[in-house]
């Protein structure tokens, strides 16, 4: 995942899943992010922490 988001936002494995904090939402690979997150079917979903855009995503439970 990081290779995707690049610089324009930072990444951190979280619970099988990933935290991805979106440091320039015009730069930003909304497409392929969540593309990819969603082929692997992750729930996903979006808030705003530290006053920044967060992605979070999960493994769906089996």
């Amino acid at each position: 995942m990081v290779d995707i988001v690049g610089s324009s936002g930072h990444v951190v494995g979280e619970y099988g899943g990933y935290e991805i904090m979106i440091g320039n939402p015009s730069k930003f690979p909304w497409k392929k992010v969540f593309g990819t997150l969603l082929s692997c079917s992750f729930d996903v979903w979006i808030e705003m922490k530290d006053e920044k855009m967060t992605i979070f995503s999960k493994p769906k439970p089996v």
